[in-house]
């Protein structure tokens, strides 16, 4: 293993991380946003609200599904998840616990955590284990079968077609947060600096702005 590599594998990770950043944070925005649009479902149609709630839905399902996409897709020159993956795998009997310790060596002011992170992705804590990077790529694989055919067929394209797959706003949360938890797994890896979650602080007074009308009162 060389350290040109892992670093190539450092400089993904990080782009991947910002990139689905803003997924993971508009994903938290959304569910807010639609927790207020089913408490007052009856209110908003009556004053004829239904056209612009259905347009908020449409932009961010195909903004969620495209930027999952993305992250999905293999064989090219573009960044991705399931590209870094697969690259993970194919060298992980070269990525020994002792190659990880000289790209990322523990500090002397903070507890060894590097044995831990390690392990996440070895079985035997001496080499990383193509099998546990093997499931991983496998749930991606679950992600694309359920979001693939939406995406190329009826927002990149409009393929004459068609689908019958559909997505509701629940089964795409789902999606996001598995997706979230996978790269986070491997960011953590990569960086070595521990993180559960993509999702950022997102100000806790934001939704107020629901109780005021849009326009503002003459």
């Amino acid at each position: 293993m060389n350290e040109h590599r892992w670093k190539k594998w450092r400089s993904w990770i990080e782009k991947s991380r910002d990139d689905l950043s803003t997924l993971v944070d508009d994903k938290a925005v959304f569910t807010e946003f639609w927790k207020v649009v089913q408490q007052n479902q009856i209110w908003i149609n009556s004053h004829e609200g239904g056209l612009f709630t259905d347009f908020i839905w449409r932009s961010y399902a195909a903004s969620a599904i495209m930027g999952i996409r993305r992250h999905l897709k293999r064989g090219d020159r573009s960044i991705s998840l399931r590209s870094l993956l697969d690259e993970i795998w194919e060298d992980a009997d070269q990525v020994t616990y002792d190659f990880y310790l000289s790209v990322l060596p523990p500090k002397e002011t903070v507890p060894n955590w590097r044995k831990v992170t390690f392990k996440n992705l070895s079985e035997d804590g001496k080499t990383v284990s193509r099998c546990i990077i093997c499931e991983d790529i496998n749930q991606t694989k679950e992600i694309n079968r359920r979001i693939e055919e939406i995406a190329d067929r009826l927002i990149a394209h409009l393929d004459p077609r068609g689908t019958e797959r559909n997505v509701t706003d629940a089964e795409l949360a789902n999606v996001i947060d598995n997706f979230n938890t996978i790269i986070c797994k491997y960011d953590t890896f990569l960086s070595g600096e521990g993180r559960v979650t993509l999702e950022s602080t997102v100000p806790g007074g934001w939704a107020k702005t629901f109780q005021y009308p849009f326009v503002k009162p003459a």
